[in-house]
């Protein structure tokens, strides 16, 4: 048994930055891999690890595991998104730079009116979603509840990590939602930042601004 991201939760969530953490499958090639070596797929569960991952169910043949049709579902909804068809990723792949395109406009008028920018989240995923995006040059500083990433500095832009509470300390004009599989808890926790004027940005899976 194991677990791993899958293609279409990262297709369809807009989910690229945790590509850096680790790669998505889908069923079709983990069942060939298994096959290959003489074991076989048995059955495949939805869990809700890194916005949606797969559960893989893998044994030698005729072992415990029942056969609950899972495994055929999930390839008959693969084939259904067209997951092996070129045009797939290039409608993924446009999506993705609007996203950027329009994220990287909003920050430039930021920018341009003297605002500042905080980005929440020092992960390696931000720091992909950082690159790809190519916003580094509009981020102030980051903030990251995680103790080991405070006091340090982001890979390649050195862009200075503070805890948390920073937003409250120097006050940003923006939040950028770097970590937004964990945004609704951030702008939960920091409603008194929202009350004050701030303002959190969403930038995956689609843009959204909440707060001024």
């Amino acid at each position: 048994m194991g677990n791993a991201g899958t293609t279409p939760s990262y297709l369809f969530n807009h989910a690229f930055p945790l590509t850096s953490a680790e790669s998505p499958f889908s069923v079709k090639p983990v069942k060939k891999i298994f096959e290959r070596y003489g074991l076989e797929l048995a059955a495949v569960e939805r869990v809700d690890t890194k916005g949606g991952s797969l559960r893989y169910y893998v044994q030698r043949p005729g072992g415990p595991v029942p056969h609950d049709g899972s495994v055929a579902a999930l390839l008959h909804e693969e084939d259904l998104m067209g997951l092996y068809e070129k045009e797939t990723y290039d409608e993924y792949s446009d999506k993705i730079n609007a996203l950027r395109d329009q994220l990287v406009a909003f920050l430039k008028r930021a920018k341009d009116e003297g605002k500042t920018i905080a980005g929440f989240g020092a992960s390696i995923t931000c720091t992909t979603l950082i690159y790809h995006f190519g916003i580094g040059g509009y981020l102030d500083y980051l903030v990251d509840d995680n103790p080991a990433k405070q006091g340090l500095y982001s890979p390649g832009h050195h862009i200075p990590v503070y805890p948390s509470r920073a937003i409250y300390e120097r006050k940003p004009d923006i939040v950028l939602l770097l970590a937004w599989r964990f945004g609704d808890r951030f702008i939960e926790k920091n409603r008194a930042y929202l009350a004050c004027g701030g303002c959190f940005i969403r930038p995956v899976p689609y843009f959204d601004v909440v707060g001024s």
